[in-house]
């Protein structure tokens, strides 16, 4: 019982404390710092983002945020399966419809990335399987319609790449589809959450994985991508 007494009179020694006027102005004063207009964003799952561009509820939110703001909020699309693709994600187990095939999923939270592989050649926006509808895909396939549906944004889109497969080559390539696909893109972001990569991550070659690795790691692929990537004014950032 000593922590709830203890926890009493912290309490009572607060509501018996002298009492502080705050004046709150009501128009910003000349010093004050500018808000990003665009501060409320939003991150959408990589594999999960292509059924959300089917369901109304997606584009009503945004259109709220942006009322609110006053600026469409920025979108970020990345996340674990950032190196996955095909099926789609919808919460409440809705039905969604897309290049033809029907896919019925359940409400998901997820944590982590870099499962995807980019597909010059598939047509649909994302390809995978998994075994439940609650299941996030362990590996995935995506091609160019992924960025003609991320192009429909109206606020500016930081997409999300495969870093941890290491394979530099296709990233590089999805990268320059998505330069080429979107005039909304403001970024690229390679990897995701490198802090849980390991001795089999492919990226580590069966070495151990460290911060110093990550940053050795960070640095190549910037310097390689960026001569390509960056040319549009698209910035490459990482993801921690």
């Amino acid at each position: 019982m000593l922590p709830l007494v203890i926890a009493f009179a912290v309490l009572s020694w607060l509501r018996l404390g002298p009492a502080h006027a705050i004046t709150v102005p009501t128009s910003p004063p000349s010093d004050a710092a500018a808000i990003d207009p665009s501060l409320v964003s939003v991150s959408i799952e990589f594999f999960a983002f292509p059924g959300y561009m089917q369901l109304r509820g997606t584009s009503k939110c945004l259109a709220n945020l942006a009322s609110l703001r006053g600026a469409q909020p920025a979108i970020r699309i990345g996340g674990t399966t950032q190196y996955v693709e095909h099926h789609l994600s919808c919460r409440h187990g809705d039905s969604v419809r897309a290049n033809s095939h029907y896919h019925t999923l359940g409400s998901l939270r997820i944590r982590g990335r870099d499962r995807a592989t980019y597909d010059a050649n598939l047509q649909a926006p994302v390809n995978y399987t998994v075994a439940s509808p609650a299941d996030a895909p362990t590996s995935l396939t995506y091609g160019p319609p992924f960025f003609t549906l991320a192009a429909q944004f109206d606020g500016e889109v930081t997409l999300g790449l495969n870093r941890q497969l290491n394979n530099q080559a296709n990233s590089l390539a999805a990268g320059l589809r998505a330069k080429e696909s979107m005039m909304n893109l403001f970024a690229i972001e390679l990897g995701n959450e490198p802090d849980l990569y390991a001795s089999g991550s492919p990226i580590a070659a069966g070495a151990a994985w460290s911060q110093s690795a990550d940053i050795s790691s960070e640095a190549k692929w910037f310097t390689e991508m960026a001569p390509s990537v960056s040319a549009s004014g698209s910035r490459l950032t990482t993801c921690d």
